[in-house]
């Protein structure tokens, strides 16, 4: 589910230019939810009392990595990529109000549709500014290929729950739960 919605939106984002931020940004999340999905997923099956942590979204990684020895170094890549990916899910999450300025000049008809609330442009903010196209399929690329070749259990899981999957759609509309995080 996660990463078909994340396929999607990236050929929204390619096709559609009006509706570019709007398909950037469910890239973005939902790749971050699929990371999420995945670490609970997995650490649950190989972590003892993994519903007794409290981790952040950065730490369940981090965990999974320790427990089956992976290396995790957070300067080298996919993990300055998934670091990057978790702030910005964290930052759009617990957004602050921030002033958004542009050197841009409007024609006459443009300021009164602004001024009206019916002007379709507005100065982007920071945030905003992160959402491009080569952005969304980098973080695509290290959700779906970087990070999980990293942790070994981690891809052995996403294969066999891929399967289940493509099994059960074979045989009946009725999934497992493991089944809907891929």
């Amino acid at each position: 589910m996660f990463l078909q919605t994340v396929k999607s939106a990236i050929e929204r984002a390619e096709k559609d230019q009006y509706e570019r931020q709007n398909s950037l940004l469910t890239v973005m999340v939902m790749c971050s939810l699929f990371v999420e999905a995945m670490c609970n997923a997995v650490g649950s099956r190989i972590v003892s009392g993994w519903e007794d942590y409290r981790l952040s979204s950065w730490g369940r990684p981090r965990l999974i990595c320790a427990q089956v020895s992976a290396e995790f170094d957070p300067g080298k890549e996919p993990w300055q990529s998934l670091r990057w990916l978790l702030k910005f899910r964290n930052d759009f999450a617990h957004a602050k109000p921030e002033v958004a300025e542009s050197d841009r000049a409007l024609k006459a008809d443009e300021w009164d549709d602004m001024r009206r609330g019916r002007s379709t442009w507005t100065p982007i903010s920071k945030l905003e500014s992160q959402l491009t196209l080569e952005v969304a399929r980098a973080m695509r690329f290290t959700c779906v290929g970087s990070v999980p070749a990293s942790i070994p259990c981690w891809v052995a899981f996403h294969l066999r729950v891929r399967s289940d999957y493509e099994n059960a759609v074979g045989r009946s509309r009725k999934t497992s739960v493991n089944t809907l995080i891929c």
